[in-house]
């Protein structure tokens, strides 16, 4: 079977305005800002990027209580243009971050073997 291989990486342009790919083994999703992010997408990223990290250390309980900040995040804010441009981004590139989000933590709860993304 096989996992989702997830990098993050941050590089910066010479404004040192952020971008943000994630590579999620189906697309590569990239964020341009033409202005200083906001501060929900500062915390958006640190969020994402703390589940991935905890992940690769094999620390399950840190990736699924970060997985749990997204979600929160996503869902305090599902109505902001913030939370809708994260989630198109996603969708376009064929991830469902909600599902994939839950997805991840049945894994980490034991209730699936395989993550997603057959």
């Amino acid at each position: 079977m096989n996992t989702i291989k997830r990098r993050l990486l941050v590089s910066f342009s010479s404004n040192f305005i952020p971008v943000l790919y994630i590579l999620a083994g189906v697309g590569c999703l990239t964020f341009h800002f033409t202005s200083r992010p906001s501060a929900d997408f500062s915390q958006i990223h640190h969020l994402v990027r703390a589940a991935y990290l905890q992940q690769e250390f094999h620390n399950q309980e840190g990736e699924k209580a970060a997985l749990e900040e997204v979600e929160k995040f996503l869902q305090a804010r599902e109505d902001s243009p913030m939370s809708r441009y994260i989630l198109d981004r996603f969708q376009s590139s064929g991830v469902d971050l909600p599902q994939y989000i839950e997805m991840r933590k049945s894994a980490l709860n034991g209730k699936v073997s395989v993550p997603c993304g057959a």
